[in-house]
């Protein structure tokens, strides 16, 4: 399933976060090995 989204949380060191999915309620998670290039690197906040 695909959902759009900003990153809202992400925890580099455990390989997860949350996106925060602007037409649904809750935060929707996801784990690195569920991206299409499964990397552990920091995410950049602007």
């Amino acid at each position: 399933m695909k959902k759009a989204g900003r990153v809202k949380t992400w925890h580099a060191d455990k390989g997860f976060g949350f996106i925060d999915v602007h037409a649904d309620t809750k935060d929707v998670f996801f784990h690195v090995t569920a991206l299409q290039t499964p990397r552990r690197r920091h995410l950049v906040t602007a």
